[in-house]
């Protein structure tokens, strides 16, 4: 009997879940948003989408100020990643709390610069990307196109999708 009640239960909850329906919210995925977390740890949840390839690592920087934005010698902190997946999470703990702005770069030969080549060897050869994923025009973006906000004790999911030229 037991039996006979628990697969009435599953067949009911597959045809109530059969009638529920899920959409995708086409805003998700831009800009950085905060975490709810029970954590004390302030972090940040890196998420980067779209490699065209698993070659190389993930270079990172992150910057606290704009007068560093972009310096290839000065930031707050930067670390590099063995890429695995065409899309992938890195979780960068004990943040201070400030704001940040993150810019990345998919070095495939692991050599730490970008590889330039096409027109006047002025064309990005490798993915790059940065936080708020501001237009990619002919210019760098600004540290407040790109900066956000992290309290502490925030986790902050910080989407970036590469750009290959």
């Amino acid at each position: 009997m037991n039996t006979i009640l628990q697969k009435s239960a599953i067949i009911i909850i597959l045809v109530l879940l059969s009638f529920s329906s899920c959409t995708k919210d086409s805003n998700v995925g831009d800009k950085p948003t905060i975490i709810d977390s029970l954590l004390v740890n302030t972090k940040i949840v890196l998420q980067v989408y779209n490699f065209e390839n698993t070659n190389g690592a993930i270079a990172i920087a992150i910057y606290n100020s704009s007068s560093s934005f972009n310096s290839e010698t000065v930031f707050y902190q930067d670390t590099a990643v063995a890429v695995t997946a065409t899309a992938m999470e890195i979780e960068i703990d004990n943040m201070q709390a400030g704001t940040y702005a993150i810019s990345i770069l998919h070095d495939e030969n692991e050599n730490g610069e970008m590889e330039m080549g096409g027109f006047l060897n002025l064309i990005p050869q490798e993915g790059f990307g940065f936080s708020n994923n501001p237009s990619i025009g002919i210019s760098e973006p600004t540290f407040e196109q790109c900066d956000f906000v992290v309290d502490l004790g925030q986790s902050v999911s910080v989407p970036i999708t590469l750009v290959y030229m």
